[in-house]
């Protein structure tokens, strides 16, 4: 799976540094399977900074809180902290899942969540880009 997060930190200035970090481990950036990049839009009184994470081959135990720390010279280190979840879903062994639209009106999927967050929503993004809700059970 393939997670992109994006931290926003807005001030009167760019920050000099910003860090990732999963719990107490700062994230290594290596620019093939985890990547950062920076974009900034100066405001009429502010500057808005944005550091754009995007986590390819993510994994189940890749899941948990990912802290964004942005640092400035006046010793002044904001920080957001976002829960990472990772979901998967279970299909048949070609890995689709076939309907026909001429007979079939409903088709079941199956998704599996591990994770210490409680969820509160699903939903499936279908060809074309259209988007389902989807129903949560219990297990």
């Amino acid at each position: 799976s393939v997670v992109k997060q994006r931290c926003m930190t807005e001030a009167d200035k760019v920050p000099t540094n910003v860090r990732w970090y999963k719990g107490d481990t700062e994230v290594v950036f290596d620019g093939t399977t985890n990547i950062v990049n920076f974009n900034t839009i100066q405001l009429t009184d502010s500057i808005k900074y944005m550091s754009n994470i995007t986590l390819k081959e993510f994994v189940y135990t890749d899941a948990g809180a990912y802290t964004c720390k942005a640092s400035f010279d006046d010793a002044n280190i904001p920080e957001s902290t976002v829960a990472i979840t990772y979901a998967e879903v279970t299909l048949d062994s070609a890995g689709c899942v076939f309907m026909d639209y001429l007979t079939v009106t409903e088709q079941t999927i199956s998704c599996t969540l591990q994770s210490m967050e409680t969820t509160t929503g699903v939903t499936f993004t279908l060809p074309g880009g259209a988007t389902q809700a989807g129903v949560l059970g219990d297990v």
